[in-house]
């Protein structure tokens, strides 16, 4: 009979197979890259890693370089751009996610310039940093145009991090609340944002590692000055990224590398962050 007959094997059995494997050997080699990068990184920096270079004062004449401007310059912008930020992208994604009729050609059209916007080249943000908030607005090479223009870069992706976070709240909750007698703001405030909150502060973090690493944006409109911390945001100053560059084409190479470990340090302690933050609201919402 026609079902005593061997079925043949599915040949789309082997091809998963080849993917399979051949996704592990790509991982593989990818952690391989990885711990040899960050071995290089700590073997040619833990030399140069020590109190002073950390928090001590730069000192020019004695050729002892010191992160300490830069770290002061880096806290300043992160400060300022996350400020500015992140109010602002989370009060667009609320708008297009849930003051805008669904399909609606403007959200769309919205939500393609952001994707654009999050795809540019970082030098791109740099040279509209020059030309507007240096040149037209007349700040100069300084903290505070190299943190406007860090904040054109990383809102893109706030906006779409916190939509995404607001569209994974059931419209169940939203129903729900309504129903209630609750209004618009109010049912947004005390049952969507709390909902969402774990998505938020995970694309608030890693915006933070994105301001930290940037190192074109920061080259071109911050002024460059890496071995004076900036006393106001008007004034020139360099952050961890430009420092590491300028140290590498000094002849620090040590310190070129030591910066490097600290940047790897504070851009993994944010993902930790983010992940224990994500993971800790998402259980206590539960």
């Amino acid at each position: 009979m026609m079902f005593d007959k061997a079925v043949p094997k599915n040949k789309g059995v082997l091809f998963y197979k080849i993917l399979k494997y051949a996704s592990y050997v790509i991982a593989a080699v990818s952690v391989l890259a990885l711990a040899l990068l960050v071995f290089q990184i700590f073997a040619n920096g833990l030399q140069a890693l020590n109190w002073h270079f950390l928090f001590g004062e730069y000192d020019i004449l004695g050729d002892k370089p010191s992160l300490r401007p830069s770290l002061v310059t880096t806290a300043y912008l992160i400060l300022i751009s996350i400020s500015i930020a992140v109010p602002l992208g989370v009060a667009c994604a609320i708008y297009l996610t849930e003051y805008t009729k669904k399909g609606s050609k403007f959200v769309n059209v919205v939500r393609m310039a952001l994707d654009i916007l999050a795809g540019l080249p970082s030098i791109i943000f740099a040279l509209f940093g020059i030309l507007f908030f240096c040149g037209m607005l007349g700040f100069g090479r300084s903290v505070i145009a190299g943190a406007l223009t860090m904040v054109l870069v990383i809102l893109p992706p706030v906006v779409r991090a916190t939509e995404e976070a607001l569209k994974a709240v059931p419209d169940s909750l939203r129903e729900g609340s309504l129903a209630l007698g609750a209004g618009k703001v109010r049912t947004v405030s005390k049952v969507v944002l709390p909902n969402a909150i774990a998505g938020i502060v995970s694309a608030i973090i890693i915006s933070m590692g994105r301001v930290v690493g940037e190192s074109a944006v920061i080259l071109l409109t911050l002024g460059g000055v890496h071995t004076q911390a900036p006393n106001g945001v008007t004034d020139p100053g360099s952050s961890l990224a430009t420092t590491l560059y300028k140290f590498a084409n000094t002849g620090f190479r040590a310190e070129a590398y030591a910066t490097g470990i600290v940047l790897l340090a504070i851009v993994f302690s944010l993902n930790l962050i983010a992940y224990y933050m994500e993971h800790r609201l998402t259980k206590k919402k539960r």
